[in-house]
């Protein structure tokens, strides 16, 4: 087990530790999936269970506690199968130069090799020091948009940060409304960067995730035969 596996684990067992008997509750949830609506196979758990969850204790959310939600989605996903992924780093630096343009379609991402990949990824950002990243597919119980979820790891629970890319027409286009968002989201926080700003932060820092995430969905099986990656299983 490496310090990236170690790392995770402990996410999980933090979120365990702050919402009592979570895992527990999401075995139920997905026990109960016919008589409450179903939902894709290639989602795990639609985030309206991690709603559930932290509002419960937290029935005055502050924005901090909303992170929660995309903290447990996340974990939540990848906990069964605990895949950690390390690409070559020769291979790494060509994939991260590759700018997700064109009409290139959302539905690729339905080829992860699990519900919720972790990859190894330091993105050189000061303001968005990522160590790596999770990764995993959402599907909203109201609107049933499909989502491509990045939870970006900063090295701490608490720096767990989500983002939410919808699949709705092409990637660019899903990358586009994220970075809007995020600059709404600023506004409405009081930040002091311009939106600009933050629309490209946004875009610098989620664009070589979604790159890799593409490789992992298209090339999993050659990949792995040729050692481009280490994967590594955690019981």
């Amino acid at each position: 087990m490496n310090d990236t596996s170690r790392r995770c684990l402990g996410y999980v067992a933090e979120a365990a530790r702050l919402y009592s008997s979570v895992w527990r509750r999401y075995d139920e949830f997905r026990a109960r999936r016919d008589e409450l609506g179903d939902w894709p196979q290639w989602c795990f758990a639609p985030l309206s269970f991690a709603y559930s969850i932290v509002e419960e204790m937290n029935p005055t959310m502050l924005a901090a506690q909303a992170a929660d939600i995309g903290r447990l989605g996340a974990l939540s996903a990848w906990r069964p199968t605990q895949g950690v992924y390390r690409f070559d780093p020769t291979l790494i630096e060509a994939l991260i130069e590759t700018s997700v343009e064109g009409d290139l379609p959302a539905s690729v991402l339905k080829r992860l090799p699990e519900w919720c990949v972790y990859v190894e990824y330091a993105s050189g950002n000061e303001q968005f020091p990522a160590v790596g990243f999770f990764a995993h597919l959402e599907w909203d119980v109201n609107t049933q948009i499909e989502e491509l979820r990045l939870l970006v790891d900063m090295g701490g629970f608490e720096s767990l940060i989500p983002f939410t890319i919808y699949l709705g027409g092409t990637l660019a286009e899903g990358l586009k409304a994220a970075s809007n968002e995020a600059t709404a989201q600023s506004k409405m926080l009081g930040l002091p960067a311009a939106p600009e700003d933050i629309a490209e932060r946004v875009r610098t820092l989620l664009e070589p995730m979604v790159s890799l995430v593409i490789y992992q969905g298209f090339q999993i099986t050659v990949a792995a035969k040729n050692s481009i990656l280490t994967y590594y299983w955690l019981v």
